[in-house]
């Protein structure tokens, strides 16, 4: 440790990654995969108001799907939302049990298209 004389020189450096217009939405999907799966759903269930059948879309929306492993599935239970898991099917589908109230994350509302 030596005492720096009157002659040091400090420099601040930032860098930061440039990316254009063409792929800012590809850059926020990937830096916050969450957020943009949900406004894609919620842009999938708009889309569902103009279909055909409308049994068709409350049917989809019945299904809660998840796209996530299990840690995140015990570090959500911190808030408290009563979740009876009865397993996990080949598309990464959460099965709940019907029989308990169910409060879920706003996150975790639309299902995978």
């Amino acid at each position: 440790n030596r005492p720096l004389g009157l002659a040091s020189v400090f420099a601040h450096i930032v860098a930061k990654d440039y990316v254009s217009d063409a792929f800012a939405d590809f850059a926020d999907a990937l830096l916050n995969p969450i957020a943009y799966q949900c406004a894609q759903d919620a842009r999938a269930a708009a889309l569902c108001a103009f279909e055909d059948d409308p049994e068709a879309a409350l049917v989809s929306t019945n299904k809660l799907t998840f796209e996530t492993d299990r840690s995140f599935l015990l570090a959500s239970s911190k808030f408290n939302y009563v979740v009876d898991v009865m397993h996990f099917l080949d598309r990464n589908e959460l099965v709940l049990h019907e029989l308990f109230p169910l409060v879920v994350p706003l996150a975790f509302c639309f299902e995978r298209s």
